[in-house]
C-alpha cells in the first residue's frame, strides 16, 4: 500500500507527496486524475524530486473518446533539491482530463 499525505504549504496550499526513500517499497506509485476540463488551457504545477530513490514523474492528457492518452510532460530522476515550476499548455481540445501516473 502507498501512502499519499496532503500538506499545507504556508501561504501557497497544499502539496502531496509519496515517500521515496526507506521504509517505501520500490516501484510503488500513485495516480491523481482531474475532473473533465475543456481546452485550450495551461496546466501549471510544482514539483520537488530529491533522493537517490526517485523514478519518474510523467503528466498525460486523457482525451475522451477513441484519442487515448498523450504524454505531455516527464522528468526522470533526481532534479535537485527545491522545488521546480513546470508549465504545459494544452490546446484546443474537447474533453480531456490530466492525469498524473
Amino acid at each position: 500500500m502507498v501512502s499519499m499525505h496532503f500538506l499545507p504549504h504556508p501561504g501557497k496550499g497544499y502539496y502531496i507527496y509519496i515517500e521515496a526513500s526507506q521504509p517505501a517499497k520500490e516501484k510503488h506509485s500513485a495516480k491523481l486524475l482531474s475532473p473533465l476540463i475543456w481546452g485550450p488551457k495551461c496546466f501549471r504545477f510544482y514539483y520537488h524530486m530529491y533522493g537517490s530513490h526517485i523514478g519518474k514523474l510523467s503528466v498525460l492528457l486523457q482525451i475522451r473518446g477513441p484519442y487515448g492518452n498523450y504524454l505531455m510532460w516527464q522528468k526522470s530522476g533526481q532534479q535537485g533539491n527545491q522545488w521546480r515550476e513546470a508549465n504545459i499548455d494544452i490546446g484546443d481540445a474537447n474533453e480531456f482530463q490530466v492525469t498524473i501516473p
